[in-house]
């Protein structure tokens, strides 16, 4: 039997309310079972993670951990130590301003710290560790390796970069054509030891090794800015041709011929660029005007006849370019507005001219001998006068001169005067192994003073002195060690041997012959060269003298020339002057 009850509980359906009821409970208790589970597998992750930081070794670099650039991640310290001290044996680049220069840090003074980097990659402490997840989410950045500075080596090393030092360079001018153009200035560069070394302690190093050092900038005294001024000064200058004239005449300089005269100098002191003028050029351009401009001038002309005026002709001045002072009005007119410069010239003023003439009188040679005595340097003591002839002149006639050789001439005439007296004998041995007559051949000819001390000595030398003054030579002495003569005793000694009256005429002829061939001729005889004359010089320290009888074809004459301070060379022209007046 169908149990009715059962079945008719099963078949009446139920209420939705309690049909959603049932769905909401279930789900509910599912959800908080997962959600249960969940919280217990995050918590079993954390605590699990806990632990796997705790066994973490304490000498390993966490995962993210990075030195100098480079990944050391799950590394031992004993490793990341021996990785950095192998970048320490590596070269590492150092840039500069031109170049790249390679070098090991030791080298540059440079000691990585391999140790303390890995000691501090590697510090996981304990508060750390029990940071869940702490070592997966910690980056540990170290971003440059560590170093010591070895202070001497820094130094050393910083110091040889001295050599790339560079000196700047200015800013100057140049002419393309006329155009004047910058060349740009070049900055100096300068390695500082005390600064290089500060920059070196400064370092950045990571895995690369490279660093840099850069120099201080010098900049030149002259700039860009001062050069362009400088160019545009000179445009300036440039836009209008200048002309140099004078009178009719003119010369004209073209842009280019200005620029190729203009210079750009430093003046580092003013910092600035100064224009200068090559000056030889512009003298060499205005050489072309000098020839148009130039006037010779011509001398005042004053003929003069034994002293006194003649005659004489009316001067001219002349003129020619004075190109300095030209130089400096051109170089002055560039810089202003003007166009024309106006060349400046200098007078040419002719000295003076003497037409000197002289008769053949007394009065003639006296104004020869007058202006002789002026124009010359040293004392003079000069007697000319013709041996038959009225014909004479003379200036300071009794001075006494140091006689130098000429006294042997009176030394002659006592040795001769003994001898006609018999006192002496011609043939008689002298002491210096020759004979009286070889002496006086030697003492004549050559002027021989070894023999004139033997004859001197055999005369007597003072004790002659009286033989001389009884012949009217009274400012003369043949004293030994003083010998003194003058131009009128030498001359009236020269007359009286000429006319016979000083000696026999055969000691005459003997002396004259003797004087006829000595050897020094290069003062009276080589002013009258063409003509006969017997001669005898002297020369003793600053005494020149020269006396002698010249044979002259318009009548003999007697020219006693005595000098102190002179010399041979003005006594021959003083022969050679007396002998054209005489020659007339």
């Amino acid at each position: 039997m169908v149990n009715t009850k059962k079945v008719l509980h099963k078949q009446t359906p139920k209420h939705p309310s309690a049909i959603v009821d049932g769905h909401w409970t279930t789900s509910h208790r599912l959800l908080k079972r997962a959600l249960r589970l969940s919280l217990e597998g995050v918590a079993l992750t954390v605590v699990i993670m806990v632990v796997v930081q705790l066994s973490y070794p304490p000498s390993m670099a966490l995962p993210q951990t990075r030195i100098g650039g480079k990944n050391y991640g799950y590394k031992s310290a004993e490793r990341i130590t021996s990785d950095i001290l192998a970048v320490q044996q590596q070269k590492m680049r150092i840039t500069t301003a031109t170049q790249t220069l390679e070098f090991l840090p030791k080298d540059v003074g440079i000691n990585l710290t391999a140790s303390e980097d890995a000691r501090k990659a590697t510090d996981y402490n304990w508060l750390e560790r029990l940071l869940p997840f702490s070592m997966m989410v910690e980056k540990r950045e170290i971003p440059h390796y560590g170093f010591t500075i070895d202070e001497a080596k820094a130094k050393q090393f910083a110091a040889s970069l001295k050599k790339y030092d560079t000196a700047p360079v200015n800013a100057t001018v140049k002419f393309e054509g006329s155009r004047p153009v910058v060349v740009k200035q070049q900055n100096g560069r300068t390695y500082d030891t005390e600064q290089l070394v500060k920059a070196i302690k400064g370092f950045k190093l990571t895995n690369s090794m490279t660093a840099a050092l850069q120099p201080t900038i010098a900049q030149p005294a002259i700039t860009n800015d001062m050069a362009m001024k400088t160019v545009n000064t000179l445009q300036q200058r440039l836009q209008k041709p200048i002309t140099v004239q004078s009178g009719d005449k003119s010369l004209t300089a073209d842009a280019n011929l200005l620029a190729s005269w203009m210079v750009a100098t430093d003046d580092n002191q003013a910092k600035e660029l100064r224009i200068d003028y090559d000056r030889e050029k512009i003298g060499q351009w205005l050489g072309q005007l000098a020839p148009q401009i130039y006037r010779p001038g011509a001398p005042r002309t004053v003929t003069m006849l034994d002293g006194q005026e003649t005659g004489g002709t009316t001067p001219a001045d002349g003129q020619s370019l004075d190109v300095a002072a030209t130089t400096d009005a051109l170089i002055n007119t560039i810089t202003t507005d003007a166009v024309t410069v106006e060349a400046k010239v200098t007078p040419i003023i002719e000295s003076a001219r003497t037409i000197r003439n002289y008769t053949r009188s007394s009065q003639g040679l006296q104004a020869l001998l007058d202006y002789w005595d002026t124009s010359n340097a040293g004392t003079w003591g000069i007697v000319v006068k013709e041996v038959e002839g009225g014909v004479s002149a003379s200036i300071n006639p009794d001075r006494q001169f140091t006689s130098a050789s000429v006294y042997k001439l009176y030394v002659a005439y006592a040795t001769y005067i003994k001898s006609d007296s018999g006192e002496i004998n011609m043939g008689s041995p002298t002491g210096n192994g020759n004979t009286v007559s070889g002496c006086m051949d030697l003492m004549i000819v050559r002027s021989d003073n070894d023999c004139a001390t033997e004859l001197g000595g055999m005369v007597g030398w003072g004790a002659s002195n009286g033989m001389l003054r009884d012949k009217g030579f009274n400012a003369t002495s043949i004293a030994y060690g003083g010998q003194l003569t003058t131009a009128q005793d030498t001359t009236n000694f020269l007359l009286q041997l000429h006319k016979g009256s000083l000696l026999s005429e055969g000691n005459k002829q003997a002396l004259l012959d003797k004087m006829g061939r000595n050897i020094y001729r290069y003062a009276i005889p080589a002013g009258s060269p063409t003509i006969r004359s017997a001669n005898k010089l002297g020369a003793l320290g600053v005494y020149n003298h020269d006396v002698a009888i010249v044979y002259h074809p318009k009548g003999a004459y007697v020219l006693s020339a005595f000098s102190q301070g002179s010399s041979h060379a003005r006594i021959r022209e003083l022969a050679r002057q007396i002998s054209a007046v005489m020659g007339q």
